[in-house]
Parts: C-alpha cells; structure tokens; sequence
C-alpha cells in the first residue's frame, strides 16, 4: 500500500507542481493493483473540472518518464512506486550481524 508520505516523497524527488502533486497523492493514495480511483471520481474529490485533472496527470506520467500513449499508464506507475517503495533507501544503515565463537 503507498501512504501519503512516501507519495509526498515521490513528489518532491519528481519536481511536481502543487496542482500535479494533488492530483497524484490522490490518485494513489492506498492504491492497490485494480483498485485505483477513476479521472472522473478524482476530479470530483477535487472540485476539478475533469480536464485540468487529465492534463496535470499527464505531465506527472511524463516526470515519471512514462511517455507511451494508451490505457493503463496508472497501472504502469502504480508497478513503479510499489517497486521503488520496496527498494531500500540507500541512506538507510544496514545491520550486518557477527558472531564470534
């Protein structure tokens, strides 16, 4: 599951816009595999007109260097956030245990 602040993360290491930022936490926060709100129901949520969300999704695929054309580009960057959330963060220190007879 992606949480609020790891999306808020992405955004900041992926330069999105205030209105792009939006528009992406909301799209995947608590996402799982086929289960990603719709554009419609989004825009709603947001009080956008379904367009402008269209448009700021779009320019967040392409930060994500998703560039392709076609359905299932949510799909496509949901795989990619639930495989960067699973990579360890490579500041994080790492325990290696010793054992010493």
């Amino acid at each position: 599951m992606l949480d609020r602040d790891f999306l808020t993360r992405m955004v900041q290491e992926h330069g999105l816009s205030s209105l792009q930022g939006k528009v992406f936490i909301e799209k995947f926060i608590n996402a799982q595999q086929g289960e990603i709100k719709s554009d419609q129901a989004i825009a709603e949520i947001l009080n956008y007109v379904e367009k402008t969300f269209t448009n700021a999704m779009s320019q967040v695929y392409r930060k994500f260097d998703l560039t392709e054309r076609g359905p299932n580009k949510a799909n496509k960057l949901l795989w990619k956030l639930l495989n960067h959330q699973l990579q360890p963060i490579a500041d994080e220190p790492t325990e290696i245990a010793v054992y010493q007879n």
